[in-house]
């Protein structure tokens, strides 16, 4: 309900709580497909916000539910338009430390070793 509020510390908020919740799960527990749907849907929505803290929890918050065996995974593709285009760092350095490695992002990764930035060079 509120991961669209208007104010951008609410956004940011939201996500956060959804992350730290998301990571407190310990890996064995099984949570309802739907439950998981709702998240993945509401949080690619937050990978496009404005506000660039929001897209990085967002990132962290869908950590855990990307599927690198899936080469159509929505998540993933998110994160590969996430490294090439945005345009703020803490995002881009997030990305890769979040992104499932694959056949499908090994070069999208290496690629940033090429970034402008020697922040996200230095994580690749």
């Amino acid at each position: 309900q509120y991961h669209n509020a208007e104010n951008k510390n609410v956004r940011y908020r939201v996500c956060q709580l959804v992350t730290e919740l998301l990571y407190a799960l310990p890996s064995e527990v099984v949570v309802e497909e739907e439950i998981i749907e709702k998240i993945i849907e509401t949080f690619l929505v937050r990978l496009k916000d404005r506000y660039p803290p929001v897209r990085e929890q967002a990132t962290s918050a869908l950590h855990r539910l990307q599927n690198p065996k899936d080469e159509e995974d929505a998540i993933i593709a998110q994160y590969l338009r996430l490294l090439h285009y945005d345009s703020n760092l803490n995002v881009r350095t997030k990305v890769i430390s979040s992104i499932a490695i694959s056949k499908k992002t090994i070069p999208h990764i290496i690629a940033r070793s090429r970034d402008i930035k020697p922040e996200v060079r230095e994580k690749v």
